[in-house]
């Protein structure tokens, strides 16, 4: 069964998580966070955890610290765009993660894509 190496991973995820809702995004050789979060990896991470849950809930169990954790993170990605490092934001995935993850939705999201559909998707 794959839940042990889901529940290690959104765990692991989780840990990396800052006091902001951010989920930092690497941890070095001798154990030390790099307090720096991508946009893209937190959405990313945001859509594993809503997964996670939804196998969660199917199996019985319950994680109320990943639903907490979850939400924050959505926070962060909706509310916070300065939490993270956007030196890669001239790429589109920092544009359409966030939305397409799900933390980012309605006319907000409609608002998001319009806003920057003529930079990515010229023909």
């Amino acid at each position: 069964m794959m839940w042990d190496a889901v529940s290690q991973g959104i765990q692991y995820a989780i840990n990396l998580q800052a006091p902001d809702g951010e989920i930092y995004w690497a941890r070095n050789k001798n154990g030390s966070i790099d307090k720096m979060a991508l946009l893209t990896g937190c959405s990313s991470i945001y859509m594993s955890i809503k997964c996670a849950l939804a196998i969660a809930d199917i199996l019985g169990k319950k994680r109320l610290r990943w639903r907490r954790a979850m939400d924050n993170l959505g926070l962060a990605i909706k509310d916070r765009p300065d939490l993270f490092n956007m030196i890669k934001s001239r790429y589109s995935m920092d544009w359409y993660y966030p939305v397409l993850c799900g933390a980012i939705t309605g006319e907000e999201a409609k608002r998001r894509i319009t806003h920057l559909w003529e930079k990515f998707c010229r023909s």
